[in-house]
């Protein structure tokens, strides 16, 4: 698996040496929402964030909708 903050603070690598400090470091998991129900998205407790995941989940099915 590739290390994906090395992955992100390689964009930055040109900047100069005093601003790393002012730039986060954070993993980025990508999972595939077409693995997941809808009620186990509805689990998750956020109305937004159910249905932008919803809506990426059936995107390529625009009658699921």
């Amino acid at each position: 698996m590739v290390d994906s903050i090395l992955l992100f603070l390689r964009i930055f690598r040109d900047y100069p040496a005093v601003l790393l400090d002012y730039i986060p470091e954070f993993k980025i998991i990508f999972r595939n929402v077409g693995d997941y129900t809808e009620e186990k998205i509805l689990q998750l407790g956020n109305a937004m964030l159910a249905s932008a995941l919803i809506t990426q989940k059936y995107s390529h099915d625009p009658t699921r909708l």
